[in-house]
């Protein structure tokens, strides 16, 4: 090659350039994952911390906040009620028998002024209150026996609470986080399905002897309150007549003394007329004897003596005295 020849240019090869476009590609995707994962958001109910290789930096505001440096992690607190479980406990009664599988449900509440002295002192904190619901379930259930579990499991949902409570305040820079516990879900073990099914069996058996004792003292008041009614009947049927008895004979008595009623007053009526007949008699008797001696005009003892002794009849007088005697005188038919 002559020394004025100038050298033939290298072309890239297809596969050349497919690789570094890929290469570079791969590199553009991982800086952009990078720098998302970087990128970290904060609702109004959550309390965010900047923590730099386990230090607290900073509290961070509300909304999308960038994080680029590896050694940076951000810790939330949510401040609203929050829920949580206990699972898979295996606590035991007092008379040993356990209850395996349980769950726990709970409410928690961290009030937001409270939430940086927590994430700085107890970073934790989930897992200490998860442990101190644990806790509390193991003590406050070994003092129930089995049969005591189901009837008392509101009283046992107040007592975990309280006493997780009162764990969480000696561990945590807040008392009482706790809003609520509900005991979700347990099983027994197999001795104690065992014992439940004999106490069902002799609970069954008692219930069916207080129902069949129950239905023969029903029976019997069944039986004694139709004896009172067919009592009350026959009672009520002899009134009955008895009342038809005393009405009758009322009625006859009523009628007897309407009677005599009637009797007397007739009576009366007769002895009112015969009295009255005899007054007017009386009374005419009277009138004519003294018109008769004015009459005559001789003395009253001359005129009665004659009338006493006159024997019915009229003497034969003349003129106007014969006549006015005729007058006056009754008359003898």
């Amino acid at each position: 090659m002559s020394q004025f020849e100038q050298p033939k240019s290298r072309s890239m090869s297809p596969w050349t350039f497919k690789v570094i476009f890929i290469g570079v590609l791969v590199l553009v995707i991982a800086a952009a994952v990078y720098l998302i994962s970087c990128v970290y958001f904060i609702d109004r109910n959550t309390v965010g911390v900047r923590v730099d290789n386990g230090k607290v930096v900073e509290q961070l505001d509300p909304g999308y906040n960038f994080l680029p440096s590896p050694t940076e992690t951000l810790v939330r607190l949510v401040t609203a009620p929050t829920d949580g479980e206990v699972d898979g406990l295996s606590v035991a009664t007092s008379d040993n028998f356990a209850m395996v599988e349980t769950k726990i449900k709970f409410t928690r509440l961290i009030h937001p002024e409270d939430a940086m002295s927590v994430i700085k002192t107890t970073p934790n904190y989930e897992q200490m209150i998860q442990s101190a619901i644990a806790q509390a379930a193991k003590n406050t259930i070994g003092k129930y026996e089995l049969m005591e579990v189901p009837e008392s499991r509101r009283q046992i949902e107040n007592d975990i609470m309280t006493a997780a409570n009162a764990l969480l305040s000696k561990q945590l820079p807040i008392a009482g986080p706790l809003q609520n516990v509900v005991l979700d879900y347990y099983d027994w073990e197999a001795s104690a399905l065992e014992y439940l099914g004999e106490v069902r069996s002799r609970m069954e058996k008692i219930r069916t002897a207080n129902l069949e004792a129950e239905a023969a003292k029903i029976k019997r008041r069944e039986k004694k309150a139709e004896a009172e009614l067919s009592d009350e009947i026959a009672r009520i049927q002899s009134a009955r007549e008895d009342e038809n008895t005393v009405s009758a004979a009322n009625a006859k008595a009523e009628a007897e003394a309407a009677r005599h009623t009637e009797l007397m007053r007739q009576r009366k009526a007769e002895n009112a007329a015969e009295l009255t007949h005899q007054r007017a008699t009386n009374e005419a008797e009277t009138e004519h004897l003294n018109r008769l001696a004015e009459i005559v005009g001789e003395s009253g003892a001359v005129a009665l003596q004659r009338w006493d002794r006159w024997d019915g009849q009229l003497p034969q007088y003349s003129g106007e005295l014969g006549l006015q005697l005729r007058h006056e005188m009754p008359s003898t038919e």
